[in-house]
C-alpha cells in the first residue's frame, strides 16, 4: 500500500511562490537537492526504507523526485503572497504526468515542509496528515 501510494504522492510532492505567477526570487530560495526526513500519508508515517529512496531536485520551476527508483519529472508555480504559501506541483512525466496538485508549503533555512491533498482540487490549509485523510505531509532537509 505504502509503495504505490509514495510513489503516487511523493512523486508529486515536491514538490512544492509568488502572485499570480512563478516568482525568480521565490523559486531560487527552494532550489537544490532535498532529502526527505519524514512523510506521512493519511496520518501514518513512511517507512524509514521508503524515505532512503527518495530525493528532490528542485532548479527554479522544474523539479525532478525520485521515489523508489521512479523518476518524475515537472513544473512548479509559486504563490508567496499567500498564508501558509502555496504551489502548485504539476506532473510532466512520470506516474503524476497530466496531473497539478494543490500544495502549501513553508522554507526555513535548509529545512523544506511541503503538504497536499492526493486526490482533488484544492489547497491544505495545514501542515498535517490526520489519520484516515488523503493529505501528504513530508519534511524535507538539503
Amino acid at each position: 500500500m505504502f509503495k504505490k501510494l509514495a510513489l503516487t504522492t511523493a512523486a508529486a510532492l515536491v514538490l512544492t511562490a509568488c502572485g499570480s505567477k512563478s516568482s525568480d526570487i521565490e523559486a531560487s530560495t527552494v532550489d537544490g537537492l532535498w532529502k526527505p526526513t519524514m512523510a506521512q500519508m493519511g496520518g501514518a508515517n513512511l517507512p524509514k526504507e521508503m524515505l532512503e529512496t527518495m530525493t528532490l531536485d528542485i532548479d527554479g520551476t522544474n523539479y525532478n523526485v525520485v521515489v523508489l527508483g521512479q523518476p518524475e519529472t515537472g513544473e512548479l508555480v509559486y504563490y508567496s503572497d499567500t498564508d501558509p504559501k502555496r504551489m502548485d506541483i504539476i506532473g510532466v512525466e512520470g506516474p503524476n504526468a497530466g496531473k497539478t496538485m494543490k500544495a502549501i508549503y513553508k522554507l526555513d533555512g535548509n529545512k523544506l515542509v511541503i503538504a497536499y491533498i492526493v486526490v482533488g482540487d484544492q489547497y491544505p490549509s495545514e501542515f498535517t496528515s490526520p489519520a484516515g485523510s488523503q493529505q501528504f505531509l513530508v519534511e524535507y532537509k538539503k
